[in-house]
């Protein structure tokens, strides 16, 4: 009888992302971090949560309103914004004592996201309640924002992120991408290649972006937008934010508890276990460790391992089988606790194409991994009764 140590991996994996208590059941839609310890949310029935100690408590904050926030942004630990449905948008300078009405326009259906590439300009985006198309604004002052172009798109509008003050990209519904370099003046629609509607954009650089949306639908540019390449992800589970902890290390959450991560730029894209089937809506990393999503029902999920990716050390449950370092470069050690039953490791890629085969004689084995290209791995030490699985990371 072959006995497959999978369970006990799959143990590992769910400890990867830890349940919160956020003392609320409202939907929470959008997670940020200022600073290592102190973390906003805000969602549902104007609900705001705040942390000042990495999440283990969260206090609920007086909004003065139950509109529904779809999207939060801070500055720093004091200064930050949170906007929603019928135009609301609310401001604080004392880390959330209090909250002021900087713009209430109820022909705004909601809005949909605000960021701030500076201390005083910041952008939204918002779908119009009159024209039922997209609507961009711009403070300058931290306080009023007015409407500026939003490139003559009909398309509600989900998300916007600028990489710099001037050159910022807003996506929405039916695949739409734009993209401005003028601070907003004018801006020009990119071919997505989709008619998907998308719901999250964040850039590594000027250069290099990823979109994500319905069906798992996962787009890349290196070229600052010119062309956008669909990811193979493998899902048909809609994606609604996406996050890079680092210039290759990004994740995506979305629908019934779905995870994913790359640690080669968006090449190959793997499932965590998330521990849940929720809807989750943000995701947030104040390190390349630490890590928070927002969800359904209150749901409030965190890593101190970067979801599993970041762990140094075998993740293999199991002490039949360690190996290190991990993440490595050129060469990887296997140390096993027995050589019985004609054992050999495999190292397979995450479509299953093993890669690298090699039979076991010592309980130590080391295998030359510098001709695979970077990415994550699963490593196997199997013999005639057991399999024992864990994950490598190639830098």
């Amino acid at each position: 009888m072959l006995l497959i140590s999978l369970i006990a991996l799959t143990e590992v994996n769910a400890q990867n992302w830890t349940i919160l208590n956020s003392g609320t059941a409202n939907v929470l839609s959008s997670v940020y971090f200022p600073a290592t310890d102190t973390g906003y949310i805000s969602g549902e029935g104007g609900i705001i949560l705040k942390t000042t100690n990495g999440g283990t408590n969260w206090a609920i904050l007086t909004s003065g309103t139950s509109e529904w926030f779809h999207s939060i942004h801070f500055l720093d630990t004091k200064t930050g914004w949170t906007a929603g449905d019928n135009g609301i948008l609310l401001k604080t300078i004392n880390g959330g004592i209090n909250w002021d009405l900087t713009l209430l326009n109820p022909w705004f259906y909601r809005i949909t996201s605000i960021y701030f590439p500076a201390i005083d300009t910041g952008y939204l985006v918002a779908a119009s309640g009159l024209s039922g198309g997209g609507v961009v604004e711009k403070t300058t002052n931290g306080n009023y924002f007015l409407p500026i172009s939003n490139g003559n798109t009909k398309n509600w509008l989900e998300s916007v992120y600028f990489p710099t003050v001037n050159t910022g990209y807003a996506v929405g519904d039916s695949g739409t991408i734009i993209k401005t370099t003028d601070g907003g003046l004018t801006w020009v629609a990119q071919s997505s290649g989709t008619i998907h509607n998308l719901y999250s954009v964040y850039f590594t650089d000027m250069s290099t972006g990823y979109a994500v949306g319905d069906s798992g639908i996962i787009l890349k540019t290196t070229n600052g937008g010119t062309g956008w390449i669909n990811q193979v992800t493998g899902i048909v589970n809609g994606l609604r934010s996406v996050f890079f902890a680092g210039l290759n290390t990004g994740y995506a959450v979305g629908d019934n508890g779905v995870i994913l991560t790359t640690m080669n730029g968006g090449a190959d894209w793997t499932s965590e276990f998330s521990g849940t089937a929720k809807y989750l809506h943000s995701i947030y990393f104040t390190d390349v460790n630490t890590g928070y999503v927002v969800g359904d029902s209150g749901l409030i999920l965190k890593t101190t391992n970067g979801g599993g990716v970041g762990i140094h050390g075998s993740l293999s449950a199991s002490p039949l089988m360690r190996f290190y370092p991990n993440p490595a470069h050129d060469e990887i050690t296997i140390e096993c606790s027995s050589v019985t039953g004609n054992p050999y490791i495999s190292i397979s890629n995450v479509r299953g194409l093993e890669l690298i085969v090699q039979k076991v004689i010592n309980k130590r084995t080391r295998i030359d991994i510098g001709n695979i290209p970077s990415g994550v791995y699963l490593i196997r030490l199997q013999n005639d009764k057991t399999i024992d699985v864990g994950k490598i990371i190639k830098e």
